[in-house]
């Protein structure tokens, strides 16, 4: 299983693996920092990546600019975004611009994120 998350601060992407590795100590997990350009390095190859967790907003992003720059590929896997200030009106724009999932960041419980996790994989609940 191999993961990609992105987000800006560092704490919070070593947060989301610590609960990704704890439920799949064997998962590949690569990280990203944006520098503030809207495109993803060359290295990273979507094709290989079963889930992205996005933090929300990025460098210098206006809406759901990186979400929309994934989900444009069509080897994108399912991308949950998690949000820094979080209200329903921004959840609902998130899935209408293509994420699986939503969080808002300060409310992540290990429990839930899972679960989101197996459903969008399909794997055992």
């Amino acid at each position: 299983m191999r993961f990609l998350i992105i987000d800006a601060d560092a704490d919070y992407r070593q947060l989301l693996r610590y609960h990704l590795e704890v439920e799949w100590p064997d998962a590949a997990i690569d990280e990203l920092q944006p520098n503030g350009a809207l495109a993803l390095p060359e290295r990273v190859r979507l094709g290989d990546t079963d889930l992205v967790l996005l933090g929300h907003p990025l460098a210098h992003e206006r809406g759901f600019e990186w979400l929309s720059l994934l989900r444009s590929r069509t080897d994108c896997p399912p991308v949950i975004l998690f949000a820094a200030e979080s209200d329903e009106f921004l959840a609902v724009d998130a899935l209408k611009a293509g994420a699986a999932n939503f969080f808002p960041k300060a409310r992540v419980r290990h429990n839930r994120l899972i679960d989101a996790v197996r459903a969008e994989l399909h794997v055992g609940l």
